[in-house]
């Protein structure tokens, strides 16, 4: 009966005796800007980013360039607007239209005829300067010497 009881108590001391776990402290990052989209196909994702207005301008002027510094070559989304939440469709960049979207490649501007923009957040924190903007997006553009594209799957989270 010793041996049963030495036994048990052995047992219940080495499974009550657990190992301290240490807390595991997330890595917080900075900000990340993203944008992507299809482009007739094929995988767009910015690497440089421009951006004005905001505040009392009310307007804003994103361009996502898929290069590390910006050049003619490179291919670009341009978004344009008013801040404002909510879908707006996207069209010529002619009023009383005050949202349109450009695609730039080889130093060419194909203007969105059709397509929508769903701008799902913004912070301009009571400044003139945008510092963060978040919105879905997809359009056509116009034909340029036989050559228009379509954007669609567009995905942009800008923090400035």
């Amino acid at each position: 009966m010793k041996k049963v009881v030495l036994s048990a108590l052995v047992f219940v001391s080495i499974f009550a005796c657990k190992k301290e776990k240490t807390p595991v402290t997330p890595v917080v990052t900075g900000p990340t800007k993203h944008c992507t989209a299809t482009v007739n196909g094929s995988a767009f994702t910015a690497g440089y980013y421009t951006l004005s207005g905001g505040g009392d301008h009310i307007f804003y002027d994103i361009s996502a360039d898929t290069g590390v510094l910006p050049g003619p070559t490179q291919p670009t989304i341009r978004l344009e607007g008013k801040i404002q939440t909510g879908i707006h469709a996207l069209g010529l960049p002619a009023w009383p239209n005050v949202y349109t979207a450009i695609y730039k490649k080889d130093n060419v501007n194909y203007y969105s005829v059709s397509g929508s923009i769903n701008i799902s957040a913004f912070d301009t924190s009571g400044t003139t300067i945008l510092k963060h903007f978040t919105a879905t997006f997809n359009f056509n553009t116009d034909t340029i010497a036989g050559t228009s594209y379509q954007i669609t799957n567009g995905d942009i989270d800008y923090f400035n």
